[in-house]
């Protein structure tokens, strides 16, 4: 079989309104775990416990989770409505809770030491900002490494349009990536050789080599905590779908089959531009999400036919991810629906202006080999959040960043606090869609452009994604300042 290989199109690598001017609060609820009573923070407890990651005829494998479960509860929330959560920290190391994608207050961005102080084990931190934008957010532990994220502390945070899209059902699905110890435990370093395993010489390079063999063995990949979702419909229904990529280090390539026609209507959150994808197939960075519109087809009457399904591509798998099995009796209705509709706008700029923008090259550098373990590639020797910052701005100024990847393999950038227009590679025109988060592939430059309307101390993170078994080169970090 061919290798799927993202491309360009497939990975979805007048004034702002301000938070204060969004209308009145509407409560925070949860899937599961119920409201908080009025006037009180929704309770999220960071601490272990066990999920059935390798499904329900094999033991539950131990993860750290939002109230003990992997993935943490769906929270949801109406646009300008104010999410008040807080953590409790029930884990044996500090930690904190970053909101990807809300263009939040900076002190709520949950960034050690950056916007606040870690929260340390036993303690408890309050989170409570307004959400600005409807859309498909996330949320995850932040500690500086990717360790508690990949054991497996994220969950959705749904932002919901004042008025509900018309679709039959809208379906969260949540991908995580696991390196699993003997089957069974999570691993606290995914992509990593153990310490016992760092040796020198020789002997180290055969235990690289030979946990980079394991690596597709080990690695396994979950749809809402479990290896696949079946999903009920009836005939002709319209399903909106919510992916997120919630994965530490693994590109998420997503194809669908059985007739499935994908319309594209939100990109990282922000409503775009509605289309039907070119080909039935889309990729997501980690981190990144994707809102699409999907139309079952009829009951087929072959019941050996292949249902309509969602295969997952660069687990290290080849597997089906999502299955949909349509109801055999009558369609919700005697025809398709009708065109995709796009999302309503958010309060976005619709036009950002160049000219006297504030310009930076920043190089993701670290030669044309991964470095030797213990020195990581640079983000223009970015010092992460205890160093200076890149760039300083005032509030309201475009900014144009050029990030150059230097380095053998593919980075996910993640801008905090800030959603980015992709800028064309032979002009200043730009793709029809936002980004928070976007792929940039190994020795390319991808340029971006906002405005840095959100006052504060933002983080610019990257992570080198796809990378071997060892480890090396895995994160870089920097940041900016918006005044």
């Amino acid at each position: 079989m061919t290798a799927f290989r993202p491309t360009r199109r497939t990975v979805l690598g007048g004034t702002v309104v301000t938070i204060a001017a969004l209308g009145p609060s509407r409560p925070l609820r949860a899937e599961t775990g119920g409201e908080p009573p009025p006037g009180e923070a929704r309770r999220l407890a960071l601490k272990p416990g066990a999920a059935l990651l390798r499904g329900p005829d094999l033991p539950p494998s131990p993860v750290w989770g939002f109230d003990g479960q992997a993935p943490g509860p769906i929270l949801r929330v109406r646009r300008g409505g104010e999410v008040w959560v807080r953590a409790e920290n029930g884990l044996d190391q500090p930690t904190a809770i970053h909101w990807h994608g809300i263009r939040l207050t900076n002190p709520m961005d949950g960034v050690p030491p950056l916007t606040q102080a870690a929260i340390p084990p036993g303690g408890a931190f309050d989170y409570r900002f307004a959400c600005p934008d409807a859309g498909t957010f996330w949320y995850h532990a932040f500690a500086g490494t990717p360790e508690q994220l990949g054991r497996g502390l994220a969950g959705a945070l749904i932002v919901e349009e004042e008025t509900p899209i018309a679709v039959d059902q809208d379906i969260v699905l949540l991908l995580q990536d696991w390196r699993l110890d003997d089957g069974s435990a999570a691993d606290p370093a995914p992509g990593a050789v153990k310490d016992d395993e760092a040796k020198d010489g020789e002997a180290k390079n055969a235990q690289a080599k030979e946990a980079e063999a394991k690596e597709a063995d080990a690695r396994h990949a979950t749809v809402n905590g479990r290896p696949a979702a079946d999903i009920a419909v009836k005939g002709h229904d319209r399903i909106r779908l919510r992916l997120i990529n919630a994965a530490a280090w693994r590109i998420a390539a997503l194809a669908f089959e059985g007739g499935l026609r994908p319309v594209l209507v939100a990109v990282d959150g922000q409503p775009s531009e509605a289309f039907e994808l070119g080909r039935p197939r889309v990729a997501l960075p980690p981190g990144g999400r994707v809102d699409l519109i999907v139309d079952m087809p009829p009951a087929v009457a072959d019941p050996a036919a292949s249902p309509p399904a969602i295969r997952l591509h660069g687990y290290g798998t080849d597997s089906v991810l999502a299955t949909f099995r349509v109801d055999p009796g009558p369609p919700r209705r005697p025809e398709p629906p009708g065109a995709v509709a796009p999302l309503p706008d958010n309060p976005l700029p619709r036009h950002i202006e160049l000219k006297g923008a504030h310009r930076l090259d920043l190089a993701m550098d670290g030669g044309s080999q991964p470095p030797a373990a213990g020195s990581p590639w640079t983000f223009r020797g970015g010092d992460g959040p205890a160093g200076p910052p890149l760039f300083r701005v005032a509030r309201g100024r475009t900014v144009v960043l050029a990030l150059v990847n230097k380095t053998p393999l593919p980075h996910a950038v993640h801008i905090h606090g800030h959603h980015v227009r992709l800028l064309d590679s032979l002009d200043d025109g730009w793709k029809p869609w936002w980004h928070d988060t976007l792929l940039v592939p190994e020795a390319k430059t991808a340029r971006i452009a906002f405005i840095a309307d959100n006052p504060g101390k933002w983080l610019l993170p990257c992570r080198a994604v796809e990378q071997p078994a060892d480890g090396t080169g895995s994160a870089m970090a920097a940041w900016f300042e918006v005044t």
